[in-house]
């Protein structure tokens, strides 16, 4: 079972993102897990390049990346950060207390368990650490 690492007490993990995560990482330890669209790009757009850390079967960040700038001078930033090991949460560089970003971590869970569903990525990597 997954836990949020050193998180408020409203912080949980949604069933179906742990199902996913679980599924991924099959084995006890420490992971990155990268989800990828190829056909995000800073022209197009898409569904964005997401990592999870999990370490002693708790999730230590989850980093939504996207880009920033336009055309030759775009650079993938982290644009929504869960750091639950710091306790703290951002978005596109400014951070602020997780307390204040319980509802959006609801929605984000939500929504990237129904972008994977509906197989919005389609390279995921698991890196055992």
């Amino acid at each position: 079972m997954l836990k949020i690492a050193n998180s408020p007490a409203e912080y949980s993990i949604n069933k179906d993102l742990e199902d996913i995560l679980s599924s991924l990482a099959k084995e006890k330890g420490d992971y990155i897990i990268s989800f990828r669209s190829s056909e995000y790009s800073v022209e197009k757009g898409g569904y964005r390049p997401v990592e999870v850390m999990i370490r002693d079967s708790q999730v230590i960040y989850v980093t939504d990346f996207t880009y920033v700038g336009s055309g030759p001078y775009a650079e993938l930033v982290k644009g929504m950060d869960w750091d639950f090991a710091a306790g703290e949460c951002g978005q596109t560089g400014m951070y602020f207390d997780l307390e204040e970003a319980v509802e959006l971590w609801g929605l984000y869970q939500s929504n990237f368990v129904d972008y994977f569903r509906a197989g919005k990525f389609d390279d995921v990597t698991v890196n055992l650490l």
